[in-house]
């Protein structure tokens, strides 16, 4: 089972090894992840799309900083895919955890980075979103901070 905190959003298809699974974000109730051939498309085309449009970012290093001013983001490296990955938490406290933060060039790559994340049963995942990024946060507690600090909304699966 799934959650998420504010907004709507349809994430859905058969792209790569997500094969038929769809993902419904709907009036920011509840993410729902679901197999395409038990529910409608009715059903489906019912959820709310919403993700805020904005912030937009042309580059990793302001969200980088306002993740750092939320949460923590030191030891930042940058990925051969151009992500940030940083650690939360306090410098020097034992208590950090991991934090990835990517722009993404379109909507759709955006929405793909999303399902991706969520899709494996088993592993629980926290993620903040907004405009053209996302945070994917190992430590599934800060996402609701987060999120509210930068002006995104949370997409959590709990892994079942």
């Amino acid at each position: 089972m799934a959650t998420v905190m504010g907004g709507g959003l349809t994430i859905g298809g058969t792209e790569g090894s997500m094969r038929g699974v769809c993902v419904s974000l709907t009036a920011g109730i509840g993410l729902s992840v679901f197999d395409p051939d038990v529910v409608s498309k009715a059903e489906i085309s019912k959820s709310i799309e919403y993700i805020p449009s904005t912030p937009t970012y042309k580059g990793t290093g302001a969200p980088a900083d306002h993740l750092a001013a939320s949460a923590g983001c030191f030891r930042r490296e940058t990925t051969s895919t151009g992500s940030i990955k940083c650690e939360t938490g306090k410098p020097g406290s034992g208590d950090s955890n991991c934090a990835v933060l990517t722009l993404h060039p379109t909507q759709a790559r955006r929405h793909a980075a999303l399902r991706g994340a969520i899709k494996y049963r088993g592993a629980p995942a926290e993620l903040v979103t907004a405009g053209n990024w996302t945070v994917n946060l190992c430590y599934t507690t800060l996402g609701a901070k987060v999120a509210r600090d930068l002006g995104g909304v949370v997409v959590a699966y709990d892994g079942r």
